[in-house]
């Protein structure tokens, strides 16, 4: 059960809410990359260190 009180239930909704950090997937390689999240419910736009294709991430979809 899930606690309301716990603060790491948000990284559930707003991925790098917590741990300032996410995993996601290049959209074009499919390369798992570690990045940074500045603003959890915002889009960040992110380079992909494999394939060097830069790609927007909107965290509220």
């Amino acid at each position: 059960m899930l606690d309301p009180n716990d603060p790491w239930i948000y990284e559930i909704c707003f991925p790098g809410a917590i741990s300032g950090q996410t995993e996601i997937t290049c959209p074009n390689c499919k390369a798992i990359l570690t990045v940074p999240v500045n603003d959890p419910i915002g889009t960040e736009t992110y380079e992909c260190c494999t394939c060097k294709v830069v790609f927007t991430v909107n965290w509220v979809e």
